[in-house]
């Protein structure tokens, strides 16, 4: 082939070195074709230093660059022109607005760090944002942007026109006292926006707030003021959906900042947050700490990172046992999922409810749900009870317990809840705890209750067979300051009650005002001002209690300090202010 001509990879088309070249260049993303004829989609260069003298020049070269960006912008009008911006503070004295298609605006190293970099800022406080983008295709890149004024953002995306595909990445963002560091939240729409590998620090409201379609929010560094928020993510149903933030690290003042803030709900298929981590933020997200939809974020030093497969998995393993759930007063954020110690229940209420929800909806009748909370003093009036749940209390910092500062009157019996090492304080003349009718199967164990405001009970139930009170105390408030009636079981039979191995201090000890089948106290140690026991229905059996009565005895049956059957009485010893001995005390026979 005399014309230079060759066989291009064996395809049989015979292409000319001059063709082959220029679709080489097309390769490398210089060229773009129109019918037969290729034509150049590069546009020009143009260069920025704020150290020339003037602005006289063309801006073709760095010898020749311009001293303003406001410059460049009047000739960089073809798409995919490129401004290349040379170290210096740039105070433009008003808003860079970018109508130009494609247009880079960089600095002269735009992958290297944040010395030496081209600062664009309002030096004199005027009061502008620095640079508005009503383009698509727009891309910043390497450029900081600082000191701006009150009320104020540094780039504003999509202010007169909806923006296409605009990209800041690597750029620098002090805001001092500016309000945002990139807002794009207009009624102009910046699909396709990406905010990428950036950094920022001090903005009065929220270094990032985006409400746009498939934006993009990854890799930024973000240190957030007392009372703002690091990034404001603003759905508006579906009209603007497909939302990532990714990988972002968010590192607060831990006042009353928010780490990343959902003004909103998300639709659940549209909205992706992972990866990022948020530390010492008092409010790390808004929304919730762990949904679904949310993987692997690291929400500060107290939480631990949530991953499926170990924390939320695990508790909803489909186990004999049932499910766990949590509770932490001192959570800061409600409306969270309960699955784990990093994501618990502010309420024991909220995890009540869903246990409730779980046994009945999901057939659960034969499983028993576990419930574990932590707090100092939880001020809740519980009047809803989950069946077959178990309640634990994991302590404080004043003893082993949780103290519950308000009063239970569940207003609805429940069948096989249990209640283990919690602490119940009257905040009312009633009971501690009330249980109604039908509360079958329910226990306490190792529980702690203690008489404060003037309360009159303990513990008080109502027609409910096997009942298991084991292991508790029930405590005065002060020497004088005694429940009427320690423990109350009430109105109607109560077959199978056992009262075993608990410190009780009341008026009365232990009230039994019905008849039952099956009853017991088993090695308790009562101590009353009055009877410590009051058996009406005198068919509850009494086995090694030790027994202290400040009333005086007026027979032999101890009249005036207990009020029992001594025909099912065995091993008890019984003191009361003029005798001391065995209860009963029977003669022996002949």
């Amino acid at each position: 082939m005399s014309d230079g001509s060759r066989d291009f990879f064996h395809t049989g088309l015979d292409v000319s070195r001059s063709q082959l070249a220029a679709l080489q260049n097309g390769w490398n993303g210089a060229l773009g074709f129109a019918g037969n004829s290729v034509v150049a989609l590069n546009g020009n260069t143009y260069y920025v230093d704020a150290s020339r003298p003037d602005d006289v020049s063309d801006g073709k070269s760095w010898d020749r660059a311009f001293k303003t960006i406001t410059k460049a912008l009047t000739v960089a009008i073809m798409r995919n022109d490129v401004i290349i911006v040379a170290p210096g503070d740039y105070d433009e004295g008003a808003t860079l607005n970018i109508t130009t298609q494609g247009l880079t605006i960089k600095g002269s190293d735009p992958s290297g760090g944040w010395h030496n970099r081209a600062m664009i800022m309002d030096g004199a406080g005027a009061g502008y944002h620095l640079m508005t983008i009503n383009a698509h295709e727009v891309t910043i890149q390497g450029i900081g942007f600082s000191a701006v004024a009150d009320n104020y953002d540094a780039i504003r995306v999509a202010t007169t026109a909806s923006s296409y595909k605009v990209a800041i990445k690597n750029c620098r963002f002090d805001g001092w006292s500016g309000e945002y560091g990139i807002y794009a939240d207009g009624a102009f729409d910046a699909p396709d926006l990406a905010i990428l590998n950036n950094h920022f620090r001090s903005w009065n409201t929220a270094s990032i707030r985006v409400n746009t379609t498939r934006a993009l929010v990854a890799g930024n560094i973000i240190y957030v003021l007392a009372a703002t928020s690091g990034i404001q993510h603003v759905p508006t149903g579906g009209n603007r959906p497909d939302t990532a933030i990714l990988d972002n690290s968010i590192y607060g003042a831990n006042s009353t900042d928010i780490g990343i803030e959902i003004v909103g709900t998300p639709t659940e298929a549209l909205f992706h947050l992972s990866g990022n981590r948020v530390e010492n933020c008092a409010t790390p997200v808004t929304l919730a700490k762990y949904t679904n939809w949310y993987l692997d974020n690291f929400w500060g030093r107290e939480d631990w990172r949530y991953q499926r497969e170990t924390c939320r998995g695990i508790a909803n393993e489909n186990k004999a046992d049932g499910n766990l759930f949590y509770v932490d007063l001192n959570v800061a954020t409600t409306g969270l999922d309960g699955k784990c110690w990093a994501s618990a229940y502010q309420t024991l209420a909220e995890a009540i409810a869903v246990c409730a929800t779980d046994i009945a909806a999901n057939r659960n009748w034969a499983r028993r749900n576990t419930i574990f909370v932590i707090g100092d003093e939880l001020h809740e009036d519980i009047t809803v009870l989950s069946e077959k749940t178990d309640i634990v209390g994991m302590g404080t910092d004043l003893s082993s317990y949780p103290r519950f500062m308000h009063s239970w009157a569940i207003a609805a019996g429940v069948k096989g809840a249990r209640f283990f090492n919690l602490g119940f304080m009257n905040d009312a003349a009633d009971a501690a705890v009330a249980l109604p009718a039908g509360s079958h199967g329910n226990e306490f164990h190792n529980c702690h209750f203690k008489r404060e405001a003037g309360g009159t009970h303990g513990l008080t139930i109502v027609t409910s067979a096997n009942i298991k009170i084991i292991d508790c105390e029930f405590l005065p408030d002060g020497a004088a300051g005694l429940y009427t009636s320690a423990i109350s079981l009430l109105t109607g039979a109560f077959d199978s009650a056992e009262i075993r191995g608990n410190y009780i201090e009341g008026a009365i000890g232990v009230t039994i005002a019905v008849a039952g089948f099956g009853s017991k106290l088993t090695n308790n140690q009562i101590r009353a001002s009055g009877r410590v026991v009051v058996d009406t229905g005198l068919t509850t059996y009494l086995f090694d209690n030790d027994m202290i009565s400040a009333a005086v005895c007026t027979d032999a049956n101890w009249s005036g300090a207990i009020t029992a059957n001594p025909l099912l009485s065995a091993g008890n010893w019984l003191s009361c202010a003029n005798a001391n001995g065995p209860y009963p005390n029977l003669t022996v026979a002949a």
